[in-house]
């Protein structure tokens, strides 16, 4: 189960016993992949997904999506050079990462540098 703590995602095993883990940790442990995100939980992708379609009302790959688009935005605004971020995001292309930014916020990510 998929659980918001004080705007911390967690997912609190339903049938095992163990600890809370954070989501957000999780996803840049596993460079934002779904699929490593459901090995390392020990659940099969389909599950991952059902969980994530009940709990958060997303598929797990947008919310990673969302994540990564997130933390680039921290990583832009602390002064972080560009093609870094877009590294250690990992992105294979400066231009992948760039799709990405415009596709969520609108504008390119030298925008966001100047805001």
């Amino acid at each position: 189960m998929i659980k918001v703590v004080d705007g911390i995602a967690e997912y609190r095993w339903a049938r095992r016993v163990g600890p809370p883990v954070d989501l957000n940790e999780l996803a840049t442990i596993c460079r934002y992949r779904a699929n490593q995100v459901a090995k390392m939980l020990g659940i099969s992708c389909r599950q991952l997904e059902r969980d994530f379609r009940k709990y958060m009302g997303v598929t797990p790959k947008y919310w990673l999506r969302e994540q990564r688009a997130l933390r680039a935005v921290l990583l832009i605004h602390s002064g972080t050079d560009l093609s870094d971020v877009s590294r250690e995001l990992g992105f294979k292309r400066y231009g992948h990462f760039s799709r990405e930014i415009r596709a969520f916020f609108g504008v390119r990510p030298v925008e966001l540098v100047e805001d």
